[in-house]
């Protein structure tokens, strides 16, 4: 009779939308697929802000990773309106169209936030009951698990506001699957990411950088060295070391902010670049010791080398 009565208890219980996308995002996402927030690419770590439909599991991040569920729109409409760097997962391709599926889902989602809500004041038969509830619950969920992990390997994503089809990838486990849907969209949005192989990856690799003696035998800039140049060139007289570091951390480069000083660096050992700190002109060992402090990297300022007319160097001589 206590059985019974709970059922309907349970039967009863509203559950919110939150409710649903917090339970499949804690309960089978996180257990199927095992996203994790903070991943590393190339020579450094990213962050991937979560949302599920709707709800953010993680505001901030380099790039927002989007898990559709119950959203009804086509896949090819969601991709153009999908910012470029963002990716999308669209379970809801097939979600959408298993009733049966989703209505289990809502059924562990009401039973498990009923047990929630009165365990604590739940004692004797009750607390009897609400137990036997609670282990059929675990045998729906993993059949639910069971349903989300065959169907994760027909999932289309979409990245850089394309749909990438399922039969482009080539894993066996939803985990691993997962893992080259995130590289491939971060190799797609990051793709001058490689330029900054070769530079500082770490605060002593950059002293001692600047330390060495060795003399740049070639003047000639490398493709990041250009790109820096360029950027330097474009934003006009006198741009701050800080400034330059956070451009090249977003997308298409997502250097390492290490990797961006070794670069400006090395602009000034080629000659092409000179930096002051607080007004003051700075060698190269200062730059890279006051740089690897983040508070001081606004104070460092990016000047072109000064250039020498005929008579000053004949003057010179």
């Amino acid at each position: 009779e206590d059985e019974i009565e709970v059922a309907h208890l349970i039967n009863n219980t509203p559950i919110t939308g939150d409710d649903r996308l917090t339970y499949i995002y804690e309960d089978i996402i996180q257990k199927i697929i095992k996203p994790e927030p903070v991943l590393s690419f190339g020579n450094r770590t990213f962050r991937m802000a979560i949302q599920v439909d709707d709800k953010e599991f993680g505001q901030k991040g380099d790039f927002r990773l989007k898990f559709s569920l119950y959203d009804n729109t086509d896949l090819d409409h969601l991709a153009h309106a999908t910012p470029t760097n963002d990716m999308v997962v669209g379970i809801s391709e097939w979600l959408q169209h298993d009733s049966n599926l989703k209505s289990k889902i809502s059924d562990y989602v009401r039973t498990q936030k009923y047990i929630r809500l009165n365990t604590s004041t739940a004692a004797g038969t009750r607390s009897e009951t609400l137990n036997n509830f609670r282990e059929a619950n675990k045998l729906l969920l993993k059949e639910i698990q069971t349903r989300f992990e065959e169907m994760f390997m027909e999932t289309s994503f979409i990245s850089k506001n394309l749909v990438i089809q399922p039969d482009e990838l080539n894993t066996a486990a939803p985990p691993s699957r997962f893992i080259q849907m995130v590289t491939r969209h971060m190799e797609e949005v990051y793709h001058k990411h490689k330029l900054s192989n070769g530079y500082a990856t770490s605060n002593a690799l950059l002293i001692t950088n600047a330390r060495s003696k060795q003399s740049q035998l070639h003047k000639d800039l490398t493709p990041a060295e250009e790109e820096v140049n360029n950027k330097l060139n474009f934003e006009g007289e006198n741009p701050v070391a800080g400034d330059i570091v956070k451009m090249f951390e977003k997308a298409p480069y997502g250097w390492k902010d290490i990797a961006t000083l070794d670069i400006l660096l090395n602009l000034g050992r080629k000659g092409f670049r000179r930096f002051e700190w607080k007004n003051e002109e700075i060698d190269m060992i200062a730059f890279a010791e006051k740089a690897v402090n983040s508070r001081e990297r606004d104070a460092i300022t990016i000047r072109k080398e000064k250039a020498h007319s005929k008579e000053e160097v004949g003057a010179f001589i």
